[in-house]
């Protein structure tokens, strides 16, 4: 059972927080295809490999020892109402696993891990939840902090065209479809497009995309299937260097503020 945190971050998900549900992925299967010899690899293989190798590559460019920053914003698609609706906010990140992550609007959610601990902070409800981060169910954001690690959880691919039927879905967000013109140019000239999928069974994911910036290291877009139909899409404005120490990925809740130790 996924926890609450989940639900509220991915803005109203049916079975849990948008965010969480950005990690689990439809395994898709290499189609077989003849080989030369006995070791000869299967194909998919080497190109999973080159994309795996491309995702270290946008670890490596990033500074350990300095936080990124940038604002963001969702767009949540409900595949029961067939609504989309959208928050925004900012987030601040530092590799391998710390990051603070804000929703300004339409309410007001905070979400912070100092890598070992995550909280969530509701101030409206005053209510704050604490949990170890590794059972927050926030993998995806590895794609900010460490893309390196993704290849732990997930089967990667480089993302070429549509694939998935997704019925409505795709016609509210346009999920599947490479975006035209694409960011920043082209995967020829700096970007990378990638699929993951999970390789646990029984999660509430189908796949996940990703689209980075190879010259800066940075992810700007995240997309999430789920199974029920449900798609998000969070789109990063700018990234940049932040000053952000330490206490940035701590929390302390204000006074009067009931928690829950999950």
């Amino acid at each position: 059972m996924a926890p609450e945190f989940l639900k509220i971050f991915c803005i109203q998900s049916v079975a849990f927080f948008c965010v969480s549900a950005v990690l689990s992925l439809v395994a898709k299967g290499a189609q077989a295809g003849p080989t030369t010899a006995k070791d000869a690899p299967q194909p998919g293989v080497a190109e999973s490999q080159d994309v795996a190798n491309q995702l270290g590559a946008l670890q490596r460019s990033k500074d350990p020892k300095t936080s990124y920053q940038s604002d963001f914003q969702t767009r949540f698609y409900a595949a029961r109402t067939q609504k989309i609706r959208q928050s925004k906010g900012s987030v601040v990140y530092r590799p391998p696993s710390q990051f603070r992550w804000e929703i300004a609007s339409p309410e007001v959610e905070l979400y912070v891990s100092s890598g070992k601990v995550l909280w969530k902070h509701s101030p409206k409800t005053k209510h704050a939840s604490r949990m170890a981060a590794s059972d927050a169910g926030l993998d995806f954001l590895q794609a900010l902090t460490d893309p390196a690690a993704l290849v732990q959880r997930y089967s990667v691919e480089r993302w070429n065209k549509s694939s998935e039927a997704v019925g409505s879905a795709k016609s509210a967000l346009d999920f599947d479809t490479l975006p035209t013109p694409t960011p920043k140019g082209s995967a020829s000239s700096g970007v990378l497009f990638v699929k993951l999928v999970p390789k646990a069974a029984g999660t509430p994911e189908d796949y996940l995309y990703l689209i980075a910036d190879q010259s800066s290291g940075q992810v700007d877009e995240i997309r999430i299937a789920f199974r029920n139909g449900n798609r998000n899409i969070i789109t990063f404005a700018k990234w940049s260097a932040s000053d952000a120490g330490p206490k940035v990925f701590e929390f302390t809740p204000p006074a009067g503020t009931a928690v829950d130790n999950l």
